[in-house]
């Protein structure tokens, strides 16, 4: 949805079979991320569900059995183009029984849980709503541009 109004999205794809997974990451590009994706899963970093910088054939079939493993039983799992860089953030949906859609901002990756720095928005959003979620978090300097500290 976010790439039909033009925003920049990952390539991916979603795959049920390592055979599935294999032709999605060869049509993508290596290296590649693969994540478990059920609605049942909520955290996966944690539980031996995401597995990154899968460079070959090899590492993503290993990779694709043990996320099946860990999960416990046969779930799809998403083959994304996997990028570089040193700020993580997430954006989500959720449905809220006698709301409806939710639209979730904040950081991403293992400091989700960890600082708990999101924001949840009822859509649709207004570009107004959008703004506001941005400045909600505590991490929105992250959001502009920064000197990078190197060693």
């Amino acid at each position: 949805m976010l790439a039909c109004y033009g925003a920049p999205v990952t390539k991916e794809g979603l795959a049920a079979t390592v055979e599935e997974a294999l032709a999605a990451a060869a049509k993508i590009g290596y290296p590649v991320a693969l994540k478990a994706c059920s609605w049942e899963i909520m955290h996966k970093s944690g539980k031996g569900l995401i597995a990154l910088n899968i460079e070959n054939v090899t590492q993503l079939k290993d990779n694709f059995q043990s996320i099946q493993k860990a999960a416990g039983k046969p779930v799809p799992v998403l083959v994304q183009e996997m990028l570089s860089g040193n700020r993580e953030f997430l954006a989500g949906m959720t449905r809220f029984a006698g709301f409806g859609p939710g639209v979730v901002f904040g950081l991403g990756g293992v400091f989700t849980e960890i600082y708990n720095d999101t924001t949840l928005r009822l859509a649709p959003l207004a570009d107004a709503d959008v703004q506001e979620m941005f400045a909600d978090i505590r991490a929105r300097k992250l959001l502009d541009e920064f000197r990078e500290c190197r060693r």
